[in-house]
């Protein structure tokens, strides 16, 4: 390996993470050396940056299922805490969102619960979270038109009588 390969090699040592080895030097130019050290970096920053790599995931995701038992077991305060922990972890982790707005919305929170089920969608689109996330926000949606449109009936109704 170059000079300039170990370099950046001990560069990274401090990179949080999973990470590949670095590659030895093949060419022998310095333009071949540049080129294996940039894609060195690309392999490292798209590795950090991948949901589910890192511990800080591992540990949101421990945090996640303890806030779960207490959901489960109708400790909302104790739930919302957790996820929240969770989410502390790991801003990027779908699910910790999604419960987080299911302990919400338990608690009589609704737009707080709706702010969490959109934070869902939009750390982790296309997740299994993010889509029951979209469900929920649909339903109370629904729930809530179907509401004002009953509510302005019985208005216009009494208007008439």
């Amino acid at each position: 390996m170059s000079k300039a390969m170990q370099e950046a090699a001990r560069a990274f040592d401090d990179t949080p993470g999973e990470r590949p080895a670095p590659k030895q030097h093949t060419g022998n130019s310095w333009a071949d050396a540049a080129m294996e050290m940039l894609e060195h970096a690309r392999d490292v920053v798209t590795g950090y940056f991948k949901p589910g790599n890192s511990n800080d995931r591992k540990r949101a995701i421990q945090t996640v299922k303890r806030g779960m038992k207490a959901f489960n077991a109708k400790q909302y305060a104790d739930a919302e805490e957790l996820f929240r922990r969770a989410i502390s972890r790991d801003p990027t982790y779908a699910r910790a969102h999604a419960y987080l707005g299911n302990t919400l919305y338990k608690g009589k929170r609704q737009m707080e619960a709706m702010c969490a089920w959109q934070k869902a969608i939009e750390v982790e689109p296309g997740s299994d979270a993010a889509d029951m996330a979209q469900e929920k926000i649909q339903r109370i949606t629904k729930k809530t038109h179907e509401a004002a449109f009953q509510l302005e009936m019985d208005v216009m109704a009494r208007g008439r009588g």
